[in-house]
């Protein structure tokens, strides 16, 4: 039967054809061909904050969100429409796109993109290359069937957050799902979800994408991954694997080497595998570190995780949380620091110290990569 104005369309007796069909007028009309779609929502989350809301996810199973084509920032940016993966174009063309998927749902004047793309650098034709970008992402959006994810008005642009699913937030609802299912006591499924959630992750957030937006941005994202991590470190522990996190955990101190959290995990994960004195060992090199570096000793979570295990008392029933990242300051004040700010703190007595030996040179060996000089003042 034919429908006027159309050409008509000859259907096979099968499912494959009948989807096909469903999807081609889909894209003719610029819509998505599921029947549910998530629909924009305000969150609240300031301007250049890519993570926005999503339905929810239901516990126990994935999050599958039906939208036919998904960006992807917790890596080098893309694009994936169905099975194809769409080319963004060069870097500052990118970043247009990913301030525009920053602010979706709100209009961004021309104005501010500059401003994020350059900044107090910005040139003369900052205005017309914005739009020259504008139009090249328009026009390859429309080639596959998204010519509407665009709008403009009064000098600026708004991204329909509707058409699309990002990556970012479908890694935040995983982690909260996975908290939730550590609050019930799903110790093993909640590690499992945070492994999932992790597993999204293509390499450093944004990568290679220019601007002070994109930076900031792509810190906070590192960050939110980091915590994530101890958190699944953490879990992993509760769940005995103590030999395995005391193999993984070097490597990530070495990139994180003034995050104290890490340190509490590796202090701990020590003492629970068996080996006491370099637990012992490594506290006195992470307080000649924090002294070195920041002139100030370890605070007050790794203080009493040391304590316990001088005590031998850290037993398995201990409950370690990571504190939430905007409550872990750079460096503490002078008031929760052993000594002032400025001067090395004195050491706890070596006698509370044994076991310094091969543990201890290899441990500082990792650390001496990021000192410009070994650390001074440590009897061997």
């Amino acid at each position: 039967m034919s429908v006027p104005g159309r050409r008509p369309c000859r259907l096979r007796n099968d499912v494959h054809a009948q989807r096909h069909v469903t999807l081609a007028k889909a894209v003719r009309a610029n819509l998505p061909s599921w029947d549910v779609l998530p629909q924009a929502r305000t969150t609240g989350l300031r301007p250049c904050t890519l993570a926005r809301k999503a339905p929810p996810i239901v516990i126990g199973q994935p999050n599958v969100v039906s939208a036919p084509c998904r960006f992807t920032v917790l890596g080098p940016p893309g694009l994936h429409c169905g099975e194809t993966r769409l080319d963004l174009g060069a870097p500052q063309q990118q970043a247009v796109l990913m301030l525009l998927l920053a602010n979706s749902g709100s209009f961004v004047r021309i104005g501010e993109l500059v401003d994020g793309l350059w900044g107090e650098r910005a040139p003369a034709t900052g205005e017309a290359v914005i739009r020259t970008y504008i139009s090249r992402i328009r026009r390859l959006l429309s080639e596959h069937g998204l010519g509407s994810a665009i709008s403009s008005q009064s000098g600026g642009y708004m991204l329909d957050p509707s058409l699309f699913a990002l990556d970012a937030t479908e890694f935040a609802d995983l982690l909260e799902t996975a908290r939730q299912e550590r609050a019930s006591g799903q110790i093993s499924v909640a590690a499992n979800r945070m492994e999932q959630a992790l597993g999204l992750w293509t390499g450093t957030a944004l990568a290679g994408v220019p601007g002070e937006v994109a930076e900031r941005e792509r810190f906070r994202l590192e960050r939110l991954k980091l915590i994530a991590t101890q958190e699944l470190l953490q879990l992993r522990l509760e769940l005995g694997e103590h030999a395995e996190v005391v193999a993984e955990v070097p490597l990530l101190i070495e990139q994180n080497r003034l995050e104290e959290p890490l340190y509490e995990i590796y202090l701990l994960a020590l003492y629970r595998s068996g080996r006491r004195a370099e637990a012992l060992e490594i506290y006195r090199t992470v307080y000649d570190l924090l002294g070195k570096e920041l002139g100030v000793g370890p605070g007050p979570r790794l203080r009493a995780m040391h304590d316990k295990i001088l005590r031998a008392d850290a037993d398995h029933d201990d409950e370690f949380v990571p504190a939430p990242w905007a409550e872990r300051p750079a460096a503490r004040s002078p008031q929760e620091s052993a000594s002032p700010v400025g001067t090395k703190p004195e050491r706890p007595p070596d006698g509370q110290f044994v076991g310094r030996g091969t543990e201890r040179a290899a441990f500082q060996d990792l650390l001496n990569l990021f000192l410009r000089q070994d650390v001074s003042g440590v009897d061997d």
